[in-house]
């Protein structure tokens, strides 16, 4: 009688990990699949678009950051335009003539965009 006994706790116990580890194995699967999902919704998102639950202010940018997004017009793929000048995404920043700026103003900035939501033209007022 121990023999059986100890037989079927020897057996109950084996079953028992075979049911831990496909509990397990199942969570894994799930926490995996929703870790793809997360990283393939954030792969798609445009990060340009965001939500807020606060007051939405007018988007401002010193006069440094205009020209530091001139001086990157090309990286950008927008045309700029500032102080009524307009500066085509294919210029050549060493030969441009950007004194117009006031470093010390801030300006507002709009965006121009195409049938497809691209930015085709940053204006900063």
């Amino acid at each position: 009688m121990n023999e059986s006994v100890s037989d079927y706790l020897y057996y109950a116990a084996w079953i028992m990990l075979f049911l831990i580890a496909l509990g397990t194995a199942s969570t894994d699967i799930s926490i995996q699949q929703q870790a793809q999902h997360s990283m393939q919704e954030a792969a798609t998102v445009d990060h340009r678009l965001f939500t807020t639950f606060g007051s939405v202010e007018e988007e401002t940018y010193s006069g440094a950051e205009v020209l530091q997004s001139i001086q990157s017009i090309q990286n950008i793929r927008a045309n700029i335009q500032a102080e009524g000048v307009t500066f085509q995404q294919t210029l050549d920043i060493d030969s441009t003539d950007v004194s117009m700026i006031n470093l010390r103003k801030t300006y507002k900035v709009q965006y121009v965009r195409d049938a497809s939501g691209t930015v085709t033209t940053i204006i900063f007022t």
